[in-house]
């Protein structure tokens, strides 16, 4: 739990800039997520249709590209949201009797940790995405519903 909670933390201003191009990750990944079930539900919706044979092949193309977007910008947000940290083991004044009374890291713990806080990151990274694609969601039900958008 604590480092779930270190993530959210507002740490320093480098880290600002790539905490903003991480959510501008997951927002893309969730419009390009809407965008792929869109072009998967007009391909089901057309196959078998002649008149819309020739745009099936197109819309395939951008299903494809939809989807690999999609899936791709979580785990790109998940790196961006590491970037401009401080690395954990450095720290500003290390007293050197405090670092004699500690054991020393195991070896497994010290290429383990990495694994797990980019585990986290993605996590957090799917969520947010998730969000956004609640979000955008209910913002095109709201615009249809007030007639803005129609379609």
């Amino acid at each position: 739990m604590s480092i779930a909670l270190t993530q959210f933390a507002f740490r320093n201003k480098r880290s600002l800039p790539w905490l903003l191009l991480a959510l501008a990750c997951m927002l893309t990944s969730a419009y390009c997520l809407l965008g792929w079930m869109s072009a998967a539900g007009r391909i089901s919706g057309w196959i078998g249709l002649p008149q819309y044979a020739p745009q099936i092949p197109r819309l395939e193309t951008q299903a494809r590209l939809w989807s690999t977007l999609a899936i791709a910008l979580p785990f790109v947000a998940a790196l961006l949201l590491s970037v401009g940290k401080r690395a954990a083991g450095v720290q500003r004044g290390t007293d050197s009797a405090a670092s004699l009374s500690y054991p020393a890291q195991p070896a497994t713990e010290k290429w383990l940790a990495p694994i797990l806080q980019y585990l986290v990151q993605l996590v957090i990274s799917l969520i947010g995405t998730l969000g956004f694609v609640v979000g955008l969601f209910l913002l095109g039900l709201f615009l249809h519903k007030l007639g803005i958008r129609q379609g």
